[in-house]
């Protein structure tokens, strides 16, 4: 599931834009001058599907359209209405209609109004309906949760102020758009990507949203441990496989020594061209830093063996490539990490290491935290880092100005390093984007805003 086409119109009372995607390219790139709508058109794609009526509510349009592949549709419908309650006080309410066109056949949603946000505003939602309503936060306090998609802490009135609406959107509608997401998550990489404010820390559970702030750490440092988790997690995957095959392997062997299988011929030579790519494996994995090194080697036979070893031997080989398989898609996003990166950084080395993430290595063999690195470097590590270990399969991800603080040199290629990406992890991804740099040649990927 792919999107098509991106309608808006009446973007802050000015703008219409009609945005065509080619099915056949991974990567699409809107371009404009500042103040066209670049970004806002990112964070509208973002919230409608994720389905924000409070961040939509702030965003001055008159609609919004989404057009799939399958030719499905999402269209949104907004107005915004002001007026004077009874005793005088000025309300700002709002409308919002979803209407989905599936299979041929449309519905309308009407969503927001007066009521809603009285009930918001006065606290009136159960801790209780937040906790079933959204599955992706965590409690960690009596008013405080852990956002498990971002890694935030945040605090009940915050999930009001983010999500509240969402307690009163209609459930077909918010099931037919958790549908959308399970086919084609979105993920929106913002400018502002240097830092990840209100970590997790269990010291932090029921401070004040001042306090969390205090626990802000750069993301690089953020997705530095990160990676560590995944490592570990990857570790103990591998670690339960090895488990139940060493706890099998008796039974197994039993069973294949027992089995007269006549028309499978293995030679020696084969054993041994087994066994050599085996250690061959376990040298690229150490070298990525997901197996500690080891001075052990595998011994290969010599000489004539009999039957029964050439049987021991070809399950081993068999068990042992399922142990090292496990570690597939992590070393094929962690080499793409490393090439990338070393192509473009200076005068240091990423490398890996199963406790800390990733480290860097200098000229005189010391090492530099990544949060010691210039602003441009950090701002390409924090990219690549988010489209390779933080897109699913088939996401769409969303990239505002990619070319903060990057050297020309790297714009020029970042188009290639995306592509690689795409490529590997299946994801598609919008660009926002005012430097022909990023673009590189590539306008056929483009289409303009306006003032270009």
């Amino acid at each position: 599931m792919k999107i098509q086409r991106i309608e808006v119109e009446g973007l802050y009372g000015l703008h219409n834009y009609e945005i065509p995607f080619d099915d056949k390219e991974k990567i699409k790139i809107i371009h404009a001058p500042n103040g066209y709508g670049k970004t806002t058109i990112l964070k509208l794609t973002n919230d409608i599907i994720n389905g924000n009526l409070f961040e939509i509510n702030q965003i001055p349009f008159s609609y919004f359209s989404i057009q799939f592949d399958n030719l499905d549709t999402i269209e949104v419908f907004k107005e915004n209405k002001s007026k004077y309650n009874d005793v005088g006080q000025h309300i700002d309410t709002f409308s919002i209609t979803y209407k989905i066109s599936k299979d041929s056949k449309a519905k309308e949603y009407k969503l927001g109004g007066k009521n809603n946000y009285s009930k918001l505003l006065e606290g009136r939602v159960p801790i209780s309906y937040i906790d079933e309503e959204f599955p992706f936060l965590k409690r960690i306090g009596p008013r405080a949760w852990f956002d498990k998609r971002t890694d935030e802490r945040i605090t009940y009135d915050e999930i009001i102020n983010m999500y509240g609406e969402l307690l009163f959107m209609n459930k077909e509608l918010n099931d037919i758009l958790a549908e959308v997401r399970k086919m084609m998550p979105v993920h929106f990489i913002n400018a502002n990507r240097l830092i990840k404010s209100g970590i997790f820390n269990q010291n932090y559970n029921y401070a004040s949203t001042a306090a969390r702030r205090e626990s802000s750490e750069p993301s690089v440092l953020v997705y530095s441990k990160k990676l560590a988790e995944i490592i570990e997690n990857t570790l103990a995957k591998s670690g339960t496989l090895t488990q139940e095959l060493d706890r099998t392997f008796p039974e197994r062997l039993i069973q294949r020594m027992t089995c007269n299988n006549d028309n499978q011929i293995i030679t020696i030579q084969s054993i041994n061209k087994e066994l050599e790519e085996l250690e061959n494996r376990r040298i690229k994995l150490e070298e990525v830093g997901l197996l500690a090194t080891s001075n052990n080697t595998t011994v290969q036979p010599t000489g004539d063996i009999d039957e029964s070893t050439i049987k021991v031997l070809s399950l081993y080989i068999e068990d042992t490539k399922k142990k090292l398989n496990v570690f597939n898609e992590v070393e094929s996003k962690i080499n793409l990490m490393k090439e990338i990166i070393n192509k473009r950084f200076t005068n240091k080395i990423m490398r890996i290491n199963t406790t800390e993430g990733f480290i860097f290595e200098l000229p005189d063999k010391n090492f530099l935290s990544p949060d010691k690195l210039s602003s441009g470097e950090q701002n390409e590590l924090v990219l690549i880092f988010e489209l390779l270990f933080k897109s699913e399969f088939n996401s769409l991800i969303l990239i505002d100005e990619p070319e903060i603080s990057l050297h020309i040199a790297w714009q020029q290629q970042f188009l290639r390093d995306m592509l690689e990406i795409c490529n590997l992890t299946g994801i598609n991804i919008l660009i926002a984007t005012h430097s022909p740099d990023i673009i590189n040649g590539r306008w056929d990927l483009t289409t303009g805003l306006g003032g270009c």
